[in-house]
């Protein structure tokens, strides 16, 4: 859970700091990272957790979610302590976090 919120707190960090310097790239910082994060973390909480209905229509939806995250992301770019990232790739790295890091009380069970 402290992974999720690290995560969180610095992409809200990069999104204002995007939004003082370059205006509307702090919106698709801030939206494209959470949705990234949240599709991470449905679909894991739905493969592992739900039944049949809820697998497919989760997957779908993360896929639906992670695309327009993907798209969103594209009108950004990072530097993450010297390091340059792209939207997608800072992106990325959130849906792995949720992925691997969400926990089972985030699924509602």
């Amino acid at each position: 859970m402290l992974v999720l919120l690290a995560y969180f707190f610095m992409s809200c960090a990069i999104a204002v700091s995007a939004l003082i310097h370059a205006g509307v790239a702090g919106v698709y910082a801030f939206t494209g990272s959470l949705l990234f994060l949240t599709a991470g973390s449905g679909l894991k909480s739905m493969a592992l957790y739900g039944d049949k209905a809820q697998k497919i229509g989760g997957t779908l939806i993360a896929i639906a979610l992670a695309a327009a995250a993907y798209w969103l992301s594209e009108g950004f770019s990072v530097g993450l302590f010297g390091t340059p990232l792209s939207g997608p790739a800072w992106g990325g790295i959130g849906f792995m976090i949720g992925l691997i890091f969400a926990p089972r009380k985030l699924a509602g069970v």
